[in-house]
This record gives structure tokens, C-alpha cells and sequence, in this order.
């Protein structure tokens, strides 16, 4: 009798150390670190054909908003929770043939964004003067003979992802999903 006991004993502590446990874990995205998400919202002006021997020294889009959005959309804000932007990144993959790319472009962008709140950057630059001096890119200038020298093509495709990071004044690090899109670059 006195083994039963204690069996039953050890049973209901696995059981409570269970539910306890399982009260304590809880997967949804307000446990993970920070308590907002950057998130772009809006990109208006982005070519989708660039000349790259037109007399623009690099290639920017118009005008890019990103958003701070509480995780608890119910909750109170503080201003722990606004962001400071440091920098943002571009990198490219071909599109159709060929495996050259440019190298990935990255900058600083300060900015500051409230929880809740909006940060408007006007025409960031996402493929710069160097860029465009080197292959694939530069095998499209006229003094290089206007074609890929590795397709044989004019036109090269790439697409273009974008990310922006930062960090909450309350110390932890953020970034926004990357955004794509395809420009097509030509003599």
C-alpha cells in the first residue's frame, strides 16, 4: 500500500511539473524578442528598366515607408519600444540565365520610428556609381560592346531584395522582411 501511495505521489507531481510547464510556454510571436515588427509598407517609384548608360550615377526608388506595428495590438506603447534604423542591404540574384551579380550593396540609413508610428525614406539608392562600373552591369555600356559577356544578352534581369535593420531603444534588434522586385537593366 505504501508503494502505491508513493507512485501516485510521483504521478501527480510529473503531472503538475507538466502543466506548469505547459502554462508557462506559450509560442505565439509576442514571445519572441522585441515588441514591435518593422515591416515596409510602401514603395512607390521603383523602375522596372534602367539604362545603364543613361546619366543617373546610381539607380534609387522614390519613396519607401516602413511601419513600427506593436506585437500586442491592444497593449500600451513606450517610447522603449520606438526604433532607431541603422542601416539597410540590397542584394541581387539573376533572373532567366546567367550567375553573375553585383555585389550586395549596403548603407547606412538612420532614422527613427515611434511604436506605432511610420518612417518615410525618399530616394534610397539600391545599386550605386561602383556597382554599375563593374560586371555583369558594366558589360552593358556602349565602350564595352552593350552585351552580357556571359549570356550574350542586352538585357539583364535582376531581382533586387531589400532589407532595412535596427534597434528598439530597449536594446534588441530588428529588421524588416525582405522586399523584392525585378528591374531590368539594359544598354
Amino acid at each position: 500500500m505504501k508503494s502505491m501511495t508513493a507512485r501516485v505521489g510521483q504521478i501527480l507531481t510529473l503531472a503538475l511539473t507538466a502543466v506548469s510547464l505547459l502554462a508557462g510556454c506559450n509560442s505565439t510571436v509576442e514571445d519572441t524578442e522585441g515588441s514591435v515588427l518593422l515591416k515596409v509598407t510602401e514603395i512607390s517609384g521603383q523602375p522596372v528598366r534602367f539604362s545603364v548608360n543613361s546619366n543617373d550615377s546610381l539607380l534609387q526608388i522614390d519613396s519607401i515607408t516602413i511601419e513600427s506595428i506593436p506585437k500586442n495590438a491592444s497593449g500600451t506603447t513606450s517610447d522603449l519600444m520606438s526604433v532607431q534604423l541603422d542601416l539597410y542591404q540590397v542584394s541581387y540574384r539573376r533572373v532567366g540565365s546567367g550567375s553573375r551579380t553585383p555585389a550586395t550593396l549596403v548603407r547606412s540609413q538612420n532614422g527613427f520610428i515611434e511604436a506605432g508610428g511610420t518612417f518615410n525614406v525618399a530616394n534610397l539608392p539600391v545599386l550605386a556609381a561602383d556597382q554599375l562600373e563593374n560586371p555583369p552591369l558594366s558589360d552593358l555600356l556602349f565602350e564595352n560592346g552593350a552585351f552580357d559577356a556571359e549570356t550574350n544578352s542586352q538585357v539583364i534581369a535582376l531581382e533586387l531584395t531589400l532589407q532595412f535593420f535596427g534597434k528598439s531603444i530597449s536594446g534588441d534588434d530588428l529588421a524588416t522582411d525582405p522586399v523584392a522586385f525585378v528591374i531590368e537593366f539594359t544598354p
